[in-house]
Parts: C-alpha cells; sequence; structure tokens
C-alpha cells in the first residue's frame, strides 16, 4: 500500500476513499471536510490487484470490496485481494465483469461480457444466460423497491 497526491492516475490504480459521498453507511450525514483532509490509498498490480482494469466496485454487508475487473471477479477485505470463482464459477475467474449488485437480501450479482449475469448467495452461485432472459451484454445491474434484479444493456432491460 502506499498514500498517493491528488496527481493519482484512475485509469490504473483502484482508489479507496472514506466518507466523500457526505454520509456514514448509516445514513447520517457527515461533516463536511476540505478533500486534503482525506486520506487517500491507492491499490495497484504490486499490491495484489489482478488487473488494473476495474469496472465495477460493490460492497458487501461484511464491509469486504468486490471489484469487477477485465481478469475476474476479485474480492477485497482491506488486507488482499482474492480473485473468486475456483469452486463454483470458474468462469468468474477470467471473466470481464461489467457490472456489479449487492441486493438487501445480501445476494451479490456480477455480469459478465460474455452475457451471463451470476447470483452469489453465500459461497453458492447460479448462472442466468440470455436464455434466461439476460441481455446479450449487460452493462448494469439494478434493484428496484420490491427487490427485483435488473440487467440493462444496450437497448434492452430484463428482470
Amino acid at each position: 500500500m502506499s498514500t498517493v497526491d491528488n496527481s493519482l492516475d484512475f485509469r490504473s490504480d483502484i482508489t479507496m476513499h472514506a466518507r466523500l459521498s457526505g454520509h456514514w453507511r448509516d445514513g447520517r450525514p457527515a461533516q463536511a471536510r476540505e478533500i486534503a483532509q482525506y486520506a487517500v490509498t491507492s491499490w495497484v498490480q504490486e499490491n495484489g490487484l489482478p488487473s488494473s482494469d476495474v469496472r465495477a466496485i460493490a460492497q458487501d454487508r461484511d464491509g469486504a470490496l468486490w471489484l469487477g475487473t477485465n481478469a475476474g471477479l476479485v474480492r477485497f477485505n482491506g488486507m488482499k485481494f482474492v480473485l473468486w470463482g475456483e469452486r463454483n464459477s470458474p468462469h468468474l475467474r477470467t471473466a470481464e465483469v461489467t457490472a456489479l449488485l449487492v441486493t438487501q437480501d445480501g445476494n451479490l450479482w456480477v455480469a459478465t461480457s460474455e452475457g451471463r449475469v451470476t447470483r452469489i448467495r453465500d459461497s453458492d452461485a447460479m448462472d442466468f444466460t440470455h436464455a434466461d432472459g439476460i441481455p446479450r451484454v449487460t452493462m448494469r445491474l439494478f434493484e428496484d423497491h420490491q427487490g427485483v434484479v435488473w440487467a440493462a444493456g444496450p437497448g434492452v432491460a430484463a428482470a
């Protein structure tokens, strides 16, 4: 890990920021701060990040960050990066991840450029494809107020 300044190249680093949204996790407003008051830590491939091309980020209930890269799905616990999918969804070790979503019930949804959406519940994974109504290219995942997960791609959305 290394501390960096504002000349950070976002295309080659994954950067973690604390409270930049202006709210704590519990929804309470945070006090306004100058950007210089925040610590910026950057992790790169030399620190174990498998790919510098991070396309999606989601945080699960345990606080771990899930990173969708062009080299697969990665879980980051604050200390180390671990490629996910060896046992249950081997394609996620090498897939180009296009979108991530953690739903209200704690499931992690992963969309890939190959037209597959995978729901991960605990350590079990279930794949959905175009045959199930998933767009051939899913660029966004969204959960509506009823808990229905939507997958959207160019010109199409499916629930």
